[in-house]
């Protein structure tokens, strides 16, 4: 249990608004509730997804405290490595052409459901980056813009998606897919912690940031120096 915290009560419970993508949203908010019980439970916590936060003006706008994604970039924007999250290609299982381990040219012809989070801000796309380091093929045959509809739509397809390893640690999405074996470039993505200076010295978000850094969000944390 963590000491009273140093900040007023007298105009009622503090509230944080964070930003994250759904993956966050399943894999990681129940241990965050879970410690706010124990620790702050005068505290509200309202959660948007990414589109929300940049539809609502981003970290520098009075509407979002804290995102916990990849790390932002911009004037007063404070971001801190927590982890790595690596991702893996899943496909249904049964799927015809994951019977054996695949070659770089079979893997090519898959076609594959993308995730776009806020479509026609030219955000770049690792994935799509990191299949063109490898020379293979990538053929993007539906986007959507969240991470669970790609499992769901790799389930029920022969369509194949890219998903962070948290996300198949829910046991309803790992059950239906299966990891396709073969030469799939590596992905990973650092996840950070980022905020903006309007909240970075105030009293209650620090005593909520420290309760979030004590909840291991993923096994590969951010080695620190």
């Amino acid at each position: 249990m963590i000491a009273h915290a140093p900040f007023e009560m007298a105009r009622g419970p503090p509230t944080f608004t964070r930003a994250m993508a759904d993956v966050g949203q399943v894999a990681w908010l129940p241990r965050v509730a879970t410690a706010m019980a124990r620790e702050m439970p005068e505290a509200r916590l309202p959660v948007v997804g990414i589109e929300a936060m940049v539809s609502l003006g981003d970290l520098p706008s009075s509407e979002v405290d804290l995102h916990i994604g990849v790390a932002a970039e911009g004037p007063g924007i404070h971001a801190e490595a927590i982890f790595v999250e690596r991702t893996v290609l899943v496909s249904r299982k049964g799927h015809p052409a994951c019977t054996r381990r695949l070659s770089r040219q079979r893997l090519g012809q898959f076609q594959h459901v993308g995730v776009e989070m806020v479509p026609g801000r030219g955000a770049r796309d690792p994935v799509a980056a990191a299949y063109a380091r490898a020379r293979t093929e990538r053929i993007v045959a539906m986007t959507v813009p969240t991470f669970a509809t790609p499992a769901a739509v790799a389930a029920a397809t022969d369509l194949v998606a890219t998903l962070p390893t948290s996300l198949l640690a829910a046991p309803e999405i790992r059950q239906e897919l299966r990891a396709v074996h073969g030469p799939v470039p590596d992905h990973a993505v650092t996840v950070s912690w980022c905020r903006h200076e309007r909240t970075h010295a105030d009293p209650a978000m620090a005593h909520f940031r420290a309760l979030v850094r004590r909840e291991p969000l993923a096994a590969t944390e951010v080695q620190r120096p």
